[in-house]
């Protein structure tokens, strides 16, 4: 059972560099190398299984709210748009560079096998 409550208010602290549009951009290529190993251990299709309707339908659609909120007037869809974007070109990036390297060096990285084959490790 799942219960969702919209009144609950989480408390966390966050450390100031990881507010930074710096760290964001910076994570999201470390994604994309990160990526870029996982595809060449399992294969493209099923390493980048997840990340497929993700980018063809969830941010898009963030896209889309983000310059809709923009035309509104409302504050931050600009930049929530923009920084949509700019996460998916630094993952791609990290991705192209990741590829790379993989084929250059000839290393492939061994995934434990599961016991279960539904089971998709994260």
């Amino acid at each position: 059972m799942l219960l969702i409550d919209d009144r609950a208010v989480i408390h966390h602290r966050v450390p100031p560099a990881r507010e930074r549009f710096r760290y964001f951009r910076t994570r999201a290529y470390a994604e994309g190398l990160s990526k870029a190993l996982v595809a060449r251990s399992v294969g493209a299709r099923a390493g980048l299984e997840s990340e497929r309707r993700y980018t063809t339908r969830v941010l898009p659609a963030g896209v889309a709210r983000g310059v809709r909120d923009a035309l509104l007037g409302r504050p931050g869809g600009a930049g929530r748009a923009g920084a949509i974007v700019a996460g998916v070109v630094a993952a791609a990036g990290g991705y192209a560079l990741g590829s790379l390297r993989a084929r250059g060096s000839g290393v492939r990285f061994a995934v434990a096998a599961s016991e279960n084959p539904s089971e998709v490790s994260p």
